[in-house]
């Protein structure tokens, strides 16, 4: 396993991403929950890329290598911050979508599909200023662009699965390539919006909105019901 190398708080591209335990016990369950708690609180002060392994050890009170137990370096700190949230979209983008998929098309409009994705994306965004922090900078993270794709791949499926009432016509890896590229455009103008003030932010996203519903109607017109 590669090792995390530091450079005045910084760090290196060959870090490894994945935690190096998922503890049973309560005990080593609140301690990796401190380790992330504490390094959430940095982010916050000084930004994801500044903070050391070293400043955690010393917020909690343990030496460093009881971090190393459970986190291999930052990369997977940070990763593991960002991965809570966005399974949590998942799971509401899985939950929410799920009514439209026994849908036929004429039962529900393209509007009210593409305001519900939006929507979702939006909330997961918004819901903690740390991972608005961490995921606006994330294309600069290798770890984080790795689970970005990822995570970009299985809302795809999820997303193809509650508009496909709409272009049952569509192959399947077409239809997914259209949704890869639908949510990962909400992601990127989320990144965006995220520097804006309020009134700027809901114009892009009505904008977005608009594109994303004109888009799905040219693809219903080409691969739409009979």
């Amino acid at each position: 396993m590669k090792k995390e190398r530091i450079e005045n708080g910084r760090m290196d591209e060959e870090s490894a991403l994945l935690p190096r335990a998922n503890p049973v016990q309560k005990r080593a369950r609140e301690k990796q929950e401190s380790i992330l708690n504490s390094a959430r609180e940095l982010i916050l002060k000084v930004g994801p890329d500044r903070f050391t392994l070293q400043e955690i050890a010393e917020d909690i009170g343990s030496p460093i290598g009881t971090i190393y137990r459970y986190y291999s370096g930052k990369p997977a700190i940070l990763r593991a911050i960002a991965q809570s949230h966005l399974e949590a979209l998942r799971f509401d983008l899985q939950k929410e979508l799920g009514q439209f998929q026994d849908k036929k098309s004429d039962e529900i409009q393209f509007q009210r599909v593409t305001k519900k994705i939006i929507d979702l994306f939006e909330k997961a965004h918004s819901a903690d200023p740390v991972f608005q922090i961490v995921w606006s900078g994330s294309q600069a993270y290798p770890a984080l662009r790795e689970l970005d794709l990822e995570d970009t791949k299985k809302n795809a499926e999820i997303v193809a699965d509650a508009i496909l009432c709409f272009v049952p016509k569509m192959k399947r890896q077409r239809l997914l390539d259209l949704c890869i590229l639908l949510c990962d455009s909400i992601g990127s103008t989320l990144r965006l919006t995220s520097m804006m003030d309020e009134k700027g932010k809901r114009g892009v996203l009505l904008q977005l909105r608009g594109m994303i519903t004109n888009h799905l109607y040219m693809a219903y017109k080409s691969f739409g019901p009979d």
